[in-house]
């Protein structure tokens, strides 16, 4: 089974529109396993939208994810043959 070399990560606030607030946006390579987000915000509901890519084609995965009770706190997007959001 042929397995994606890339992925393109894309997190947004829910209900955030494009003028309010940038999306977190990152580039992930093959061999890559985890995305680093260290501009979420506590006590919050996310977006997020994962493309991979095998050569031209390209599936995505899109869901939501809310971070914890915490000052500031670190999500990781964990990229192997299913996604979680610790």
């Amino acid at each position: 089974m042929d397995c994606a070399t890339s992925y393109e990560v894309v997190v947004r606030g829910v209900g955030d529109s494009s003028s309010s607030s940038p999306p977190i946006y990152r580039q992930v390579e093959e061999g890559q396993t985890q995305v680093r987000l260290d501009e979420l915000e506590p006590c919050s509901s996310y977006e997020v939208a994962i493309a991979a890519y095998l050569g031209d084609e390209a599936g995505e995965y899109t869901g939501r994810f809310a971070t914890r009770s915490v000052k500031k706190y670190k999500e990781f997007v964990v990229l192997n043959s299913y996604f979680s959001f610790l």
